[in-house]
């Protein structure tokens, strides 16, 4: 897998201030971030961070992102530790495909993408595909021993469905001490057609509700 290097890091911190003037960040209850994290004792276990987003296929979405994770002392000072899931359309982008790579993001082809104009694959065996989905939980329950280690996925997984999809779920299931935050991006830039660009306008940042690991 990759490994976040320190220049991509610091990279990451600077693309992330571009939306610090108009990011407005919340958490679950309505609670402050110190409570949200400290609820659950985040400081000391493993992180999920699964983000979602209106699926618009706006290649802001990336920097949303680090705006989340570098709001936060906690993660940002994992930066380090950092591996993810990377939807191949991102992996690929020239805009985003370097830093992701460089924070430790690792290329993943979803059903949807084989078909995907960019690409058009044919999908692979199902018993071939199932090889490749094990071995990536495999590699990520085990970076997720460390208790300072931090997993992203980007994007979370299906959209408006009700529980933790696989994915996300696939690596909580075999875990007993992690801990997963969503986190749903929103912005103008995304959702109003007339507005072009990739830095995010009135950006909106949720953190939703905990999920706890339960092996």
């Amino acid at each position: 897998g990759n490994h976040p290097r320190p220049g991509a890091v610091r990279a990451a911190r600077v693309i992330s201030r571009m939306t610090l003037l108009n990011a407005k960040i919340s958490y679950h209850g309505g609670v402050s971030q110190d409570e949200y994290f400290g609820q659950v004792k985040a400081a000391e276990r493993p992180v999920i961070l699964p983000f979602s987003h209106r699926g618009l296929g706006k290649f802001h979405d990336p920097i949303a992102g680090l705006r989340a994770v570098f709001s936060s002392p906690m993660l940002r000072e994992r930066a380090q530790q950092f591996r993810g899931w990377v939807a191949v359309t991102y992996m690929t982008d020239p805009r985003f495909a370097p830093i992701l790579e460089s924070l430790g993001g690792i290329s993943v082809i979803r059903s949807g993408d084989y078909t995907h104009p960019r690409f058009e694959m044919a999908p692979p065996e199902k018993s071939e595909g199932k090889k490749v989905t094990d071995a990536l939980i495999r590699y990520s329950h085990r970076h997720l021993q460390d208790p300072d280690s931090v997993l992203f996925n980007f994007p979370g997984g299906s959209k408006g469905k009700e529980k933790v999809q696989d994915g996300v779920g696939m690596v909580l299931a075999q875990l007993d001490n992690a801990v997963s935050f969503p986190v749903a991006l929103v912005s103008d830039s995304e959702t109003k057609p007339g507005l072009r660009g990739n830095i995010p306008q009135h950006l909106r940042i949720a953190f939703g509700e905990p999920v706890e690991a339960d092996g």
